[in-house]
């Protein structure tokens, strides 16, 4: 059997565009002379499920839809359509999560997703019933053993109940010749390596080939980064599709031999991933949008030269506009910095001093208050002038504004609220500083884009005299490996000091800080996701907490 496999660019919600591309597939598989062709999980929706789906407009949508597709494959009588969609409930609030194998204008069978994921960034019980167990299905002389999804996911999750069977075993007893597995899964920094070995475990137990699909595209924070792949009988990667990028992969049942070109995924971090999804997150975000420009404040500093380097790579340097705001405590080799970055990338560089709005901003205070603006309300109000003026721009000129607070300072609150965290979408939010520091690095290896006095000097918010970031938090290194351990493990104190080399004492004090500045991270803007937990709304956790650890 010769099978199509769509990794397709999906749009959540936007039925009308997501059912023109899935009839363009469907023709091209055809004058392909495939089959069979097979669309990723919830294709004619999009992932993840919304509250859209309970919208009755969305509802005859789908509907008409269906009948669109049903119609294009009476055109195509000898190829079978496999596609996944919301499969309505009669006289029920919630669907199925299904994929149905159509033929001539047929539905020949239904499958429906019989695990149901309800964590981090997943709320499927929100809309969605479990099906029963899969069944392979017969088509063509083959028995294909087709699932959702989750339903490979059995030995890693919480699953393993008495009273719910393994899908794939289930499949495997029915003696199916294949597995395919229709996905929409999101990127995560380890996440192709861990997809391919638990297929590749179902491979070697069952001997039978794992087609593995997913989908491509941007829905908030979540990154669906395709990485299709196939692993034939005997363990070996034998095809694999682009990342973040649609396209597609043709196999012939009869010959899944080892393609020795491709190399199986390590569990190495791979800057070049995260390099080109962050990338493919702006433009697709810009796209969907429907923003052409991106506006951010250019400090000098790493996170916000690694911002504009970023931007520039996705969108080439005439969208960018970069806003260098010294005040009285700016030093100069910042503002050189800054300048060489946009000389570099070759993007627009405009310079807007604060010093005079900043001293209008003191004498206001001091007038009506009766005191003078100092300490950390006069360093925020620096941070906050310069958000207004990024902002102004942004809403003046129809930008999108690019937040620059990476995640080690969203997790210890060391961001200004409506300062330096104002904008639309943070593309470092799920990135550690020293994380940011590597990726600035990876990216200079290839294109020499950042300065090396960004790269090297010590990091500061230039908002007091001589200010530094170890004034008030540890070093990154000792930090990061503490919040890793702390937000993404949950390990205990006497792992996360053993591993950090920080004090117990001070790890519950930044423990409690963490807790103390939810109220920022509420008000953030959507954060990127990159990591197994990311700030955002796979963390749910109360502003007003009363959670704290003893001293």
């Amino acid at each position: 059997m010769k099978i199509f496999c769509s990794q397709l660019h999906t749009y959540t919600g936007n039925i009308r565009i997501n059912v023109k591309k899935i009839i363009t597939d469907i023709k091209q598989a055809s004058q392909a002379q495939a089959d069979l062709c097979i669309f990723p999980e919830l294709a004619l929706y999009g992932y993840p499920a919304t509250d859209h789906l309970f919208n009755p407009h969305t509802k005859s949508q789908l509907q008409a839809a269906i009948k669109d597709i049903l119609a294009c494959s009476t055109q195509h009588p000898n190829l079978g359509i496999v596609i996944g969609l919301p499969e309505a409930i009669q006289n029920k609030h919630y669907f199925y999560n299904a994929a149905w194998l159509i033929e001539n204008g047929h539905i020949l069978s239904k499958t429906h997703k019989h695990l149901i994921p309800n964590d981090d960034i997943f709320q499927e019980k929100r809309y969605f019933i479990a099906g029963n167990s899969p069944q392979v299905i017969h088509y063509k002389g083959l028995k294909l053993g087709l699932h959702l999804c989750e339903d490979m996911w059995f030995s890693t999750t919480l699953h393993h109940e008495s009273q719910i069977q393994n899908p794939i075993d289930t499949l495997a007893k029915q003696n199916a010749d294949l597995f395919l597995n229709l996905s929409a899964s999101p990127y995560t920094k380890h996440k192709h390596h861990t997809r391919y070995q638990l297929a590749k475990e179902h491979v070697l137990k069952h001997k039978r080939p794992f087609v593995y699909l997913n989908c491509v595209g941007l829905t908030d924070e979540a990154i669906f980064d395709g990485n299709s792949f196939v692993i034939n009988e005997n363990g070996t990667l034998s095809h694999q599709a682009s990342f973040c990028k649609q396209d597609m992969i043709i196999i012939d049942t009869k010959n899944t031999s080892q393609n020795s070109s491709l190399k199986a995924p390590t569990e190495t971090i791979s800057y070049l991933h995260i390099k080109e999804a962050l990338c493919f997150a702006l433009k697709d975000y810009l796209a969907q949008s429907q923003h052409q420009d991106v506006v951010l404040g250019l400090s000098g500093g790493i996170d916000s030269a690694l911002i504009a380097a970023l931007a520039t790579l996705a969108l080439g340097p005439d969208p960018i506009l970069g806003i260098r705001m010294p005040s009285r405590y700016s030093s100069t080799g910042s503002l050189e910095d800054a300048k060489h970055l946009a000389d570099t990338l070759q993007i627009t560089l405009k310079t807007i001093p604060i010093d005079s709005l900043h001293k209008q901003y003191q004498q206001v205070f001091s007038d009506t208050f009766l005191e003078p603006l100092s300490g950390i309300a006069d360093e925020n109000i620096q941070s906050r002038i310069r958000g207004n003026l990024v902002m102004l721009y942004a809403n003046a000129k129809g930008a999108l504004a690019l937040p620059t607070s990476n995640k080690s300072e969203l997790a210890l609150g060391y961001a200004t609220l409506y300062g330096d965290m104002c904008g639309a979408l943070s593309l470092i939010g799920d990135l550690y500083k020293s994380e940011v520091y590597q990726l600035a690095h990876f990216i200079n290896q290839e294109h020499a884009l950042i300065p090396e006095a960004s790269l090297t000097k010590a990091p500061s918010a230039e908002l007091r005299p001589n200010q530094k970031d170890t004034d008030s938090l540890p070093d990154y290194d000792k930090l990061d490996l503490f919040l890793e351990g702390f937000l993404e493990r949950h390990e205990d104190l006497e792992t996360l000091s053993r591993k950090s080399k920080l004090p117990q004492k001070s790890l519950i004090e930044l423990i409690n800080k963490i807790e103390r500045v939810e109220f920022k991270r509420k008000q953030a803007s959507p954060i990127i996701k990159l990591s197994q937990k990311a700030f955002g709304i796979g963390r749910q956790v109360p502003i007003l907490s009363t959670f704290q650890l003893p001293d």
